[in-house]
Parts: structure tokens; sequence; C-alpha cells
């Protein structure tokens, strides 16, 4: 029950200083981690535990 439980699970962004970049379902399309591959965080050069709000210019 719990894989299919996670297809209703997404994460509220907000100002994004609580939602992880990588590993939290804010995307349509997925977790970004598994969208890029481990890979994407190289080549955004945005380390795996930044939040949303990180990757937003101000």
């Amino acid at each position: 029950m719990r894989t299919l439980a996670f297809q209703f699970i997404r994460v509220e962004v907000g100002n994004g200083a609580r939602a992880f970049l990588w590993h939290d379902d804010w995307l349509r399309a997925g977790k970004l981690i598994k969208v890029t591959g481990a890979v994407g965080t190289h080549y955004l050069g945005m380390v795996r535990s930044a939040r949303v709000c990180d990757a937003v210019l101000q």
C-alpha cells in the first residue's frame, strides 16, 4: 500500500525553504533526482541537500 500511497503525496513548495529540490515530490514529472538521474546534481551544480529556494534567483 505504501507504493500506491506515494503517488498521491505532493509537497507544497510555498517559499521553497521546506521543500528539498532533489528528493521531494514537487514537480508534476516526479522527484527531480529521478528525472535527471544521479548526475543531475553535478550538471546543475546543486548539492543533494539543496532546497527549492536555493535554486531560485532572487
